[in-house]
């Protein structure tokens, strides 16, 4: 990316399915000091052509497999799972600082990432959201105490990514888990909205913090054996958003996972 002269004050698209590659290109272009523009591929082709050309993103970090989601498209891009586009370090760019933070004066005015309104009322409005926003957030849910902070006082904890990208619902999930040293766990495409699998996810991977909606929760409900302590569903805290929570609903997910 910094070879292609991306930098502070670049945005650059992301279209990556649900991956680690897709955490990585993200990390990659914050380190550039860039902000992301997440992309989804079942966007119509028109609303992504649109958004492509307001943002003025010179360049998109893309699959192979979605690459013909762009075709024809006046963008550049760079395949994220072929091994021609990681190297072990890069040399210094002339002209550029090896830094990613930028000077003093500029550090946490950059942009962080920009996403896409839907819409519904219109043509879709990118939102620009600043490193020092992202910050704050971070911050903020480091002194509610569900994310440990990661000083070693406190056992670690491993966090699902339930929202796709395109919703920033997804960067709560995201920066509070990683910048304090926890682990981050990605649940595939497939299994988001299928119950039994996210169930059987969570336990699999030992999540003990789940950040979703009351769909999710409802989801996990229509198999209450799944979520109980005895099937190895070991989640912890539930944080919910995104629309009403219901009184019964919540009374029902303590009783199935039989905790107080």
């Amino acid at each position: 990316l910094k070879q292609q002269g991306i930098g502070p004050g670049s945005i650059v698209g992301i279209m990556v399915e649900r991956s680690r590659e897709m955490i990585v290109s993200l990390m990659a272009v914050l380190e550039t000091g860039a902000a992301y523009l997440p992309l989804d591929p079942d966007t119509p082709r028109e609303r992504l052509r649109f958004i492509l050309k307001d943002s003025t993103a010179p360049l998109v970090l893309v699959q192979e497999s979605l690459r013909t989601a762009l075709a024809d498209f006046p963008v550049e891009t760079v395949l994220v799972d072929t091994q021609d586009s990681y190297v072990e370090s890069y040399p210094p760019v002339p002209g550029q600082q090896t830094s990613s933070a930028g000077t003093e004066k500029d550090a946490g005015n950059e942009a962080a990432y920009v996403i896409y309104t839907s819409g519904t009322t219109g043509q879709p409005k990118g939102v620009v959201v600043e490193q020092r926003n992202l910050l704050n957030l971070v911050e903020g849910i480091k002194r509610l105490g569900y994310i440990p902070s990661g000083d070693n006082s406190v056992s670690p904890v491993t966090v699902s990514l339930v929202s796709p990208l395109v919703f920033d619902a997804s960067v709560k999930q995201i920066f509070p888990t990683l910048l304090t040293g926890n682990t981050l766990a990605v649940v595939p495409e497939e299994t988001r909205f299928d119950g039994y699998e996210l169930a059987e996810f969570h336990a699999r991977h030992h999540v003990t913090v789940a950040d979703g909606t009351p769909l999710h929760l409802r989801l996990l409900l229509e198999f209450p054996r799944k979520i109980s302590a005895a099937a190895g569903f070991s989640v912890r805290t539930f944080v919910i958003g995104g629309e009403e929570l219901e009184p019964g609903i919540a009374a029902r997910l303590f009783d199935a996972v039989g905790r107080e």
